[in-house]
């Protein structure tokens, strides 16, 4: 779909996990959902990471302010430290103290992960959770509903207010990809198995947007941009 290349590493007797790099550099992974995400009727999706110091620690302030730690900190190989959590709206994300890897080596280029946009049903919850957790900024967007994130000076996701026409999706962290031509994506993505679940759409000021369905169901958004993100 996006000319990534791909590096298996055994993680288990029977599980590997898939690097995903392009032009040599690491971009993101995959990995089999385990026995009991199964049983609990996980289904196939993105995981967005945020980078901590301490995963320890920032574990401990995530429950001291209202997240359920799905996952307690914990090593994988040398490469890092991490946990999963559930934020006050329900959202899972994941936290990265990086070790031998340092995560994502590129964002933002064609074909790369491009935008991380937090989809809840309690909007003021999110921001005062996330800014005291990890220093993020906010500033509402000229769209209604929707707000920035920023960290660094930089912009680099956001927050969608879910409204009725949601229905029972549950709040969620969603990944963007960045695309040169959304039509054409769109095209190979049917081609490759793929299925559009919600059509394209232009945001103003912003590009083309259209969600896909990947062939195992995992959802992903991807952006034709009118403009470079800051």
């Amino acid at each position: 779909m996006f000319g990534w290349s791909s590096a298996d590493f055994p993680i288990g007797p029977a599980d590997i996990f898939s690097l995903f790099s392009v032009q040599g550099r690491e971009i993101s992974g995959a990995y089999n959902l385990n026995p009991q995400q199964k049983e609990m009727g996980v289904p196939p999706h993105w995981m967005v990471y945020f980078k901590a110091d301490d995963a320890d620690a920032s574990a401990a302030q995530a429950a001291q302010l209202g997240a359920t730690i799905a996952v307690p900190p914990m090593d994988v190989f040398d490469f890092g430290r991490m946990y999963v959590a559930r934020d006050p709206g329900g959202a899972h994300f994941s936290v990265w103290q990086p070790k031998q890897h340092k995560g994502a080596g590129v964002i933002g280029e064609h074909n790369t992960f491009c935008w991380a946009e937090l989809n809840t049903r309690v909007p003021e919850e999110a921001k005062a959770f996330y800014t005291a957790l990890f220093g993020w900024t906010t500033r509402p967007h000229t769209m209604p509903g929707y707000t920035i994130w920023g960290a660094g000076g930089k912009d680099w996701g956001g927050i969608l207010t879910m409204d009725e026409q949601w229905g029972q999706i549950p709040s969620h962290w969603a990944v963007y990809f960045s695309v040169a031509d959304c039509g054409a994506s769109i095209e190979k993505a049917n081609s490759l198995g793929g299925k559009v679940c919600v059509p394209p759409f232009e945001a103003p000021g912003v590009g083309t947007i259209t969600c896909i369905n990947d062939p195992a169901g995992a959802t992903f958004y991807m952006i034709q941009l009118k403009s470079a993100m800051s």
